[in-house]
């Protein structure tokens, strides 16, 4: 949060998108790809896309270093 003459301004720091941050939040909780697009009604391939991009953003090479990296940022619980 910062001020701007006088009013509240909530200034979000997260690279992850929610989406990301859902889907990631569900490889904590120890989902395979597959199970992940089930629930998120996607394809395993589109889950499988969307992590790689994770990888990416929290420059790591796994799935428990991207669970890891985003708990240590605050993306997720």
């Amino acid at each position: 949060r910062i001020r701007d003459g006088g009013s509240d301004i909530t200034v979000s720091t997260s690279i992850l998108t929610p989406f990301e941050r859902e889907l990631l939040q569900l490889v904590a909780e120890g989902l395979t790809n597959k199970e992940i697009g089930d629930r998120l009604d996607r394809s395993w391939k589109t889950v499988s896309n969307v992590l790689h991009g994770v990888y990416v953003k929290l420059d790591v090479l796994n799935r428990v270093q991207a669970v890891n990296e985003a708990r240590e940022r605050g993306e997720i619980e």
